[in-house]
């Protein structure tokens, strides 16, 4: 008897689940979803948007919800998260500027992903199959060089676009600030201590260069007194280890001081920019 009347309880929740309710209480709903996601409450926003979608059986509010959800995930930094609610919101699309929206963000969300190469493929489709929006295809493709530290060609695709001239500006100042990697190590081969002074490591490189010299001249003496096996140990011990560390830290500075280029020149546009952003 017990068993009955719990069946009966689910049965009658579930046709009632399956009731639409009146479109004033789901548009209710729905301003009230988006006013959570402007006051940046994006748990409660979710949580609305679920119960908004939940009982709007003709889907009307698939789109705008799935949507609304996807961008308080991305808020997060879940970026999957957001990708797959994006994915859903795909097909519930009514219109081309709903499909080109839906697009949009999830080339926004692959660049703060950094999925670099997915983001490039997004764009291309975006840029064929809207050969009349392709200075946004151009704006977005310079972002996702942004954010992979290919700061001249983000200031190549800016320069296509009239009104990008801060952009293609900073961009072009933050790569003439990037240290060359290449170029670090090729002089610390010639000249121990070099690159680190090149990186702005200047007591890294004095006592780079100047420990080389010590066991350079350490081994040297050694020869010269015909202590060969102590000359062969200070040079293949000793000479050779700082010789050889002199290059790796020259390639690790250079490498550390784009890294904090990079971080900070997004963090100021994060902040400082005014424009449309990932």
């Amino acid at each position: 008897m017990q068993l009955f009347f719990c069946l009966c309880v689910i049965y009658s929740a579930t046709i009632f689940a399956k009731e639409r309710l009146p479109d004033s209480i789901l548009t209710e709903q729905y301003i009230y979803c988006k006013q959570l996601h402007a006051e940046e409450k994006y748990f409660d926003a979710v949580t609305e948007a679920k119960r908004l979608i939940f009982f709007d059986s003709l889907k009307e509010y698939s789109f705008g919800a799935n949507s609304l959800i996807a961008d308080c995930y991305k808020q997060g930094g879940k970026f999957r998260e957001a990708l797959i609610f994006l994915g859903i919101a795909s097909k519930y699309v009514s219109n081309e500027e709903e499909k080109i929206t839906n697009k949009i963000e999830s080339i926004r969300i692959h660049i703060l992903n950094r999925s670099t190469s997915i983001a490039l493929r997004q764009v291309e489709e975006l840029k064929l199959a809207y050969t009349e929006r392709e200075a946004e295809s151009h704006y977005w493709k310079g972002w996702i060089y942004m954010f992979a530290d290919r700061w001249g060609d983000a200031a190549n695709m800016f320069a296509l676009i009239d009104t990008c001239e801060y952009l293609k500006k900073f961009c072009e100042d933050i790569d003439n600030k990037k240290y060359s990697v290449t170029f670090a190590k090729a002089i610390s081969y010639f000249l121990p201590g070099s690159g680190q002074v090149y990186s702005g490591e200047y007591i890294n490189g004095i006592l780079s260069l100047g420990w080389n010299i010590a066991s350079g001249y350490l081994s040297v003496e050694a020869f010269k007194e015909e202590r060969v096996f102590d000359g062969a140990a200070i040079l293949s011990l000793l000479w050779l280890r700082f010789y050889s560390g002199n290059i790796s830290n020259a390639e690790k500075f250079a490498k550390e001081k784009n890294s904090e280029l990079y971080n900070s020149a997004l963090n100021y546009l994060q902040l400082n920019y005014k424009g449309l952003k990932p």
